[in-house]
């Protein structure tokens, strides 16, 4: 509704030129890419605060199965029951999720704290986090996930190639989300600036507003 009365607010409806009135019709078609793709990224913009919300929560309730105890197997338990209860409210293929190696790794290093143990649960969560993410329809570029190794061989994935394959897809959609923004109002700008024939004081301020 913003962009509706930013656009159609300033717009003349009287006849502006021949000339004017081509160049404000081709002028459009730039302007109506900006603005599907400012809408397109606003989606998805939404949708991946809702999985990051949904990933904070998920990082909480890892945190304290983490710290319930100092027996390295009643957590890799406590973890994977975690796992299967989220994969049945998640709907999510628990085989494509498998963390089961992580889990074993997890439990044979006998402290919490060494580093075998850190590795493991980070690839637990790595796991968790990209079934949440598909819960929510993110997904990153397949080809790359299908080019790895582990996909070839059938041994266990791994958990981060995912994770970076979605921060990728999110840096353009965050970088073209701007992008079209800042074009949609320019865009704006010089339709508003072709369709009036005599400018006023408050016609240039429109049109500054819109541009700035």
């Amino acid at each position: 509704y913003f962009l509706y009365m930013l656009y159609f607010d300033q717009v003349d409806a009287k006849r502006f030129g021949t000339i004017r009135q081509q160049f404000w019709a081709l002028a459009h078609f730039p302007f109506h890419v900006a603005l599907v793709l400012l809408l397109e990224g606003t989606s998805r913009l939404v949708t991946w605060r809702n999985a990051t919300e949904m990933i904070n929560y998920l990082s909480g309730q890892l945190d304290a199965i983490y710290y319930s105890s100092p027996n390295t197997t009643i957590i890799a338990s406590a973890l994977g029951t975690f796992a299967s209860d989220m994969y049945t409210d998640f709907g999510a293929d628990a085989s494509k999720y498998n963390v089961t190696t992580f889990l074993s790794t997890f439990a044979a290093s006998g402290d919490p704290n060494s580093a075998a143990a850190r590795y493991a649960s980070a690839d637990i969560f790595a796991t968790l986090e990209t079934a949440a993410l598909k819960y929510f329809h993110i997904e990153g570029a397949k080809a790359a996930v299908k080019t790895s190794a582990s996909y070839k061989t059938g041994a266990p994935k791994d958990p981060f190639k995912d994770l970076k394959s979605v921060a990728h897809v999110y840096d353009l959609v965050y970088v073209y989300f701007f992008v079209a923004a800042g074009c949609t109002l320019l865009m704006m700008a010089a339709l508003i600036a072709v369709s009036k024939r005599n400018k006023c004081l408050g016609d240039y301020v429109a049109v500054a507003l819109r541009g700035t």
